[in-house]
């Protein structure tokens, strides 16, 4: 870790180039000033890590130069440094927001643990601040809030990300357990109940999908699930609740099932129509047979009935079973005409089974892009 950059603030020449030269000596950037003003100017011109302050000033008390450095750049640590301790010196320097406060003379090995020590914990605050600000930014993408339960007291922490899952926005004041429960749908709400109940009771881990309703009329499906901790006493202690937001999820997922079933019924017509055209054409081959053969076989008995008709004029008694040869001759007429009318009916079907079957002609072929039809 790079050595911090300090400003030494005392009005005694002797004093801060003493510091100095021992600071310098351990690796640390060091810059003086004799006066509160010279200090603020410093501070404005150059990144100061730490300064270390003399209470006693001339032109400004100690105290009222770290306010000042505070409130024009808080990233500064301030060291307090004085010739005499007392009590409420010390609650002085607490008070007025100091990160040290040391005796003088100060030895050069305490003045630098003590300055280590100050921009560690700055460091550490730094990479909390970004590890909690990474955290929250993870937990803002995943769309994930968290509710943590201490059961015991009744106390609930929330993540800022819970917030905007139940549509209550942060100048609402804080989000509250009573707020949360009647953002849930009406419908799921007691169950809701009945899910919290049961955690606490059965322990371990537990899942519920619910649907909230925000104050904009949007409807949010919600994914929790939860884990109950206990003491040494297997006492449930503390509910740990993690919940997403899917509801982009269930929406992508029905349609991508809509989809699917009209790729499935798309097949299903595709595979129909080559069934159906198969059929089809089994069908029409032996009825052309008929169909050609039923205008032949009614030219013959046209060709035919005269001489029937002479025969059974000339026998007027011959009958076969129960029939004369003028009721064959009818009965005969009428079926070679019904032939003629069924093999009509199975042409007239088979026309529509291929019409179901054939692909349409008019469809226009143009280039496609593959990726975005597969899509």
């Amino acid at each position: 870790m790079p050595k911090a950059s300090l400003l030494i603030v005392d009005d005694d020449p002797d004093v801060q180039a003493a510091m100095s030269d021992q600071l310098r000596l351990r690796g640390y950037v060091v810059y003086s000033a004799g006066t509160s003003m010279e200090a603020i100017t410093t501070a404005d011109e150059v990144p100061i890590d730490v300064a270390l302050i003399d209470v006693n000033l001339p032109d400004m008390d100690g105290l009222q130069l770290l306010g000042r450095l505070k409130t024009g750049h808080p990233r500064i640590s301030c060291m307090l440094i004085t010739d005499r301790s007392t009590l409420e010196s010390a609650i002085d320097a607490g008070g007025a927001g100091a990160d040290g406060y040391l005796i003088k003379p100060v030895p050069a090995l305490s003045l630098s643990m003590c300055i280590d020590g100050i921009t560690r914990q700055k460091q550490l605050e730094k990479e909390l601040q970004r590890s909690n600000e990474s955290l929250r930014e993870a937990q803002r993408v995943a769309q994930l809030g968290i509710r943590d339960w201490d059961l015991e007291s009744g106390a609930i922490t929330w993540s800022g990300e819970a917030g905007r899952i139940y549509g209550h926005e942060p100048d609402q004041g804080p989000l509250t357990y009573d707020i949360a429960l009647k953002r849930i749908h009406p419908d799921d709400r007691e169950p809701f109940r009945t899910y919290a109940e049961l955690a606490v009771r059965k322990g371990g881990e537990n899942n519920i999908e619910y649907r909230i309703q925000c104050p904009d009329g949007t409807v949010r499906i919600v994914h929790e699930q939860s884990r109950i901790f206990t003491d040494a006493a297997n006492r449930p202690v503390r509910m740990l609740c993690i919940f997403r937001d899917v509801t982009e999820e269930k929406k992508l997922k029905q349609e991508s099932e809509y989809r699917l079933q009209q790729v499935i019924h798309s097949d299903k017509l595709a595979s129909l129509g080559e069934v159906v055209a198969g059929v089809a054409h089994e069908i029409n081959n032996p009825n052309s047979f008929i169909s050609y053969n039923a205008p032949l076989l009614e030219e013959t008995w046209q060709m035919l009935s005269p001489i029937i008709d002479e025969f059974a004029r000339k026998n007027p008694g011959w009958r076969t079973g129960n029939l004369g040869i003028e009721e064959l001759s009818q009965d005969m007429t009428e079926i070679i005409q019904a032939i003629k009318t069924g093999s009509d009916r199975i042409k007239k079907v088979v026309l529509n089974l291929k019409d179901f079957a054939r692909m349409d002609d008019s469809t226009r072929v143009s280039e496609v892009q593959v990726n975005q039809v597969v899509e």
